[in-house]
């Protein structure tokens, strides 16, 4: 082969071989610049590294009275957006709650809080969900009845999404309460109540891959009390229990679980309840600070 030839094909040879790594090199910041440019997940608030539950049931929201003035409503607002700036709830489950508007007006104070669901059920006594974690979806649901014991109300249930990616199950409940009926008929309402929420997981959980499995908290004001005489034998917290889960002030002594302290006419009582699985408790306090605004008191809980 002559010469120039060889020499040809050489520098040929050269040029195709800079031009194959240019292109790769090419090819490969385009790669790293379309994954850089991908759509981020919803941002997880710098607060929730764990995250705080808070519920409370608020005394007819607004106004602690089914009859309150216009200023008693407005008074009230104004103190609990002072309590929960305080608390600072990355979910806040509410119980008693009439209207959605003055609601959000006291969690001026809590940046970030979205409303989940507030319920729609007979009467004024509604529950509601907030948060500031990312919420997923969130609806309210009756409880069935069938004529006999036929349970108020129902459940409030919003799904979030938790910073390592799995969902927590939230479900706000306010059982029947231990006024007017018969007292065995009150416990079979709020027996059956619970029956139907754990039916209702028993359906809800098969969706869900076991290495997914969302956490589940079931909280709110359950008016019942294991310690009292009174409840004794009701299976409304035991049903829980025997599901697997836990009670979050379960080891709190007695005087630092009093969740609705005494009127004068029935004695201090646990009645609101956080319970729990998937997650790990870190700290559990009820609040007794604001018992000027509410007949119950907050029950404030730390997971992670």
């Amino acid at each position: 082969m002559p010469l120039y030839e060889r020499f040809a094909l050489e520098r040929f040879a050269i040029c195709l071989a800079i031009w194959i790594i240019a292109l790769c090199l090419l090819t490969g910041c385009r790669e790293r610049a379309i994954n850089s440019s991908a759509t981020p997940s919803a941002p997880i608030p710098a607060s929730v590294k764990g995250f705080r539950v808070v519920s409370w049931n608020i005394q007819w929201f607004p106004g602690k009275s089914a009859s309150a003035t216009p200023e008693q409503e407005s008074q009230h607002v104004e103190e609990i957006r002072k309590a929960l700036t305080i608390m600072q709830p990355d979910i806040l489950l509410a119980q008693e709650i009439h209207a959605q508007a003055p609601l959000l007006e006291s969690l001026s104070g809590v940046k970030g809080h979205q409303l989940g669901v507030i319920s729609r059920f007979a009467g004024r006594q509604q529950m509601a969900t907030t948060g500031r974690i990312p919420i997923v979806a969130g609806w309210f649901e009756q409880w069935e009845r069938d004529g006999q014991n036929d349970p108020p109300r129902g459940f409030s249930h919003v799904s979030f999404r938790l910073p390592d990616g799995r969902l927590l199950l939230t479900y706000n409940l306010h059982l029947k309460s231990n006024a007017g009926g018969e007292p065995s008929s009150n416990r079979s309402k709020r027996e059956d109540a619970i029956r139907q929420l754990l039916a209702h997981l028993d359906s809800e959980l098969p969706k869900y891959r076991e290495k997914i499995a969302p956490a589940i908290i079931v909280v709110g004001d359950f008016n019942t009390d294991p310690d009292s005489q009174q409840f004794a034998g009701e299976k409304t917290i035991p049903l829980l229990l025997e599901a697997g889960f836990f009670s979050a002030h379960a080891n709190l002594p007695k005087t630092q679980r009093i969740t609705w302290p005494s009127n004068g006419r029935y004695p201090d009582s646990t009645l609101d309840y956080i319970f729990y699985k998937g997650v790990e408790l870190v700290s559990v306090e009820v609040l007794s600070k604001f018992d000027a605004s509410s007949d119950h008191r907050p029950v404030v809980v730390q997971f992670k």
